[in-house]
């Protein structure tokens, strides 16, 4: 088969290229701006640049010209945007088996922060506190809330929209990004460790799933540097109700928090799969492959042996967190005291030789900067 994998600098994205790439299948990737080291994996046949445009029906009508002229026979979405512009191209095109996803209001549902918390609600799942706002009512929210508080705004890529409010002065700035949106959520601040279950499904019917933990002291915006296999029925049978409830067909992901009580926070419901859906992988659950039953392709076994590792450390994350203060001697201690696995790909040396350029000079501009740090910190201090 010829696939098409619409983003491949996200983590996902590799995920696709490690799976459907190693199975054999032929694979063009799309880039927006700069290749990242994925495009230089040895199971990436072409790179094509797909510039992102705000009006997702024109991008879905490119989509399908795209298709039709480059003979895809899967596209496999990457971003919230990605999976609503494949629902668009469907509908465009409803006979093209390459697009493999649900329908258009049922993707827009689960990308609105307000429809999605309420439906939660309605199914019995635990939400934090929130509120659909508009600049006329945001003010008076927050005060019934309380500081500190988080905004966030539907339609947006990761944690792009969502910003913590410390108090009123933060506020303010954002009222006309508020008016503009039409459609914003103030939600109330709950702590605890991430917890992440993505999965993969086909009408309605949960095909697989993973499900991961991140402490809370290293849960940063986007992918972690560092997760933890999971093994948690609760947040895979809220997935799987999700699922069902939705006649989901695709790549699935719902970010949790675990409260001090030990129950479940649903903060958002992602239509593509995790970012750490190459942690799976490496653990033998093949979600990217779902996209290939889809499409009646058979699935035969695993890519590789699956591991056990207990923790596993996207490099690239790792590397930025080395350039914190700090986040040096958390990297180590971390990989001294886990047994993990990465994603530099064994038997991939296109894309590990890239990986490996990419860290050195990571580590080489860490190495800097804590010396640099030495250097002017104050003398006897």
């Amino acid at each position: 088969m010829h696939v098409f994998v619409m983003r491949e600098n996200w983590h996902g994205g590799m995920a696709a290229i490690q799976s459907l790439g190693r199975r054999g299948h032929r694979l063009t990737v799309g880039v927006e701006r700069t290749a990242s080291v994925h495009t230089k994996s040895d199971f990436v046949s072409k790179v094509i640049m797909t510039p992102r445009d705000p009006d997702l029906g024109e991008r879905a009508r490119v989509l399908c010209e795209l298709v039709q002229r480059e003979g895809f026979d899967l596209v496999v979405p990457q971003s919230d945007e990605d999976a609503e512009t494949v629902a668009l191209a469907a509908e465009i095109n409803p006979n093209c088996p390459a697009f493999v996803t649900s329908d258009v209001a049922t993707v827009r549902l689960t990308r609105d922060r307000n429809a999605t918390w309420d439906l939660c609600r309605r199914l019995g799942l635990g939400v934090p506190r929130s509120r659909p706002v508009t600049g006329r009512t945001v003010a008076e929210a927050a005060q019934d809330i309380g500081f500190p508080c988080y905004l966030k705004f539907s339609q947006t890529i990761a944690s792009d929209g969502v910003n913590l409010l410390h108090g009123p002065e933060d506020l303010a700035p954002l009222l006309p990004a508020i008016e503009q949106a039409g459609d914003a959520q103030l939600q109330e601040v709950v702590e605890g460790d991430f917890v992440g279950v993505t999965g993969f499904a086909l009408n309605g019917e949960l095909i697989d799933s993973f499900a991961f933990q991140v402490p809370a002291d290293l849960s940063f915006a986007g992918t972690p540097p560092f997760a933890w296999r999971l093994d948690d029925p609760e947040a895979t049978r809220w997935l799987r109700a999700l699922v069902a409830h939705l006649n989901w067909t695709g790549g699935i992901d719902v970010d949790c928090l675990r409260t001090a009580d030990g129950s479940l926070a649903l903060l958002e419901i992602n239509p593509r799969m995790s970012g750490t859906s190459h942690f799976a992988l490496v653990c033998g659950v093949d979600l990217p492959a779902g996209f290939l039953r889809a499409v009646g392709v058979p699935v035969e076994g695993p890519i590789w042996p699956p591991q056990a590792p207990e923790m596993f450390i996207s490099l690239r994350e790792e590397a930025a967190l080395r350039n914190r203060s700090g986040g040096m001697g958390v990297a180590r201690r971390l990989r001294r005291d886990n047994h993990f696995a990465t994603n530099m790909y064994a038997g991939d040396r296109g894309h590990a030789r890239a990986m490996r350029k990419y860290l050195v000079r990571m580590r080489l501009k860490a190495w800097r900067q804590m010396a640099w740090r030495g250097l002017t910190a104050p003398f006897g201090g």
